[in-house]
């Protein structure tokens, strides 16, 4: 929030700050103190990036790279997310599983993983 060798207006600052604090935290509320000031466009926007923002940090959950391929599939329904690995990633599905609340929120839709294996060459 306070570097200021990133090139972000004041505006912007406090809005990055919004998104990095519900991207691991609690979901955000209409009235959380740190969304006071804020007008309804710009709250949406901060809630729909942190949502996106929660799942893919949940998809690197143990910081190993273990996504190869990421596929996004948006239907009139659902949300399908195909990760393809040479593995399945047990941690990172349980994360996932516990951090797409919000974009199920915002989106109206189910958000699923789909886990597709790596092909062998």
């Amino acid at each position: 929030l306070n570097d200021r060798r990133l090139p972000f207006s004041s505006k912007d600052r406090r809005a990055i700050s919004r998104i990095a604090r519900y991207h691991r935290k609690a979901l955000p509320k209409q009235n959380h103190y740190i969304l006071f000031g804020m007008n309804r466009e710009l709250r949406n926007k901060v809630t729909i990036l942190a949502s996106i923002l929660r799942v893919a940090d949940s998809l690197d959950y143990t910081h190993q790279s273990l996504a190869k391929k990421l596929k996004v599939i948006i239907g009139k329904k659902r949300i399908t997310i195909e990760y393809t690995s040479e593995n399945k990633a047990a941690l990172e599905e349980e994360r996932f599983n516990n951090k797409k609340d919000l974009l199920e929120k915002v989106s109206g839709k189910r958000v699923v993983l789909a886990w597709k294996r790596l092909p062998k060459i």
